[in-house]
């Protein structure tokens, strides 16, 4: 979902060249199973790393991996705001799929 990627990418915009730095090394040492190595992090922009993370990541699991680590280099507000934009979406998403489709209203007769 693009909603997931505008949230990744807005996050780690809102990092400073010394934090963004700090989350790259942080990322690099999650233990994931498939983590992303160090070397392809380097030097990487803000738009670089998030596709990484999809791409090895679902949306979903990249975006609490970018809270764990935010928590982890002490960015805890942005941690905090973006966990409140993660449930907001979810919420969002949840309602539209629960809500009738335009025009297909059901007829008792």
């Amino acid at each position: 979902m693009a909603q997931y990627l505008a949230l990744l990418l807005g996050t780690l915009d809102n990092l400073k060249s010394n934090e963004l730095k700090r989350f790259r090394m942080f990322l690099a040492c999650q233990g994931e199973r498939d983590s992303i190595p160090a070397g392809s992090l380097e030097n990487c922009s803000s738009t670089d790393i998030a596709e990484k993370m999809i791409s090895v990541y679902s949306e979903t699991r990249a975006l609490e991996v970018t809270v764990q680590i935010l928590r982890q280099i002490s960015q805890n507000d942005l941690a905090e705001k973006l966990e409140k934009q993660m449930e907001e979406t979810r919420a969002s998403n949840r309602k539209r799929s629960h809500s009738p489709t335009p025009g297909y209203a059901s007829r008792e007769s």
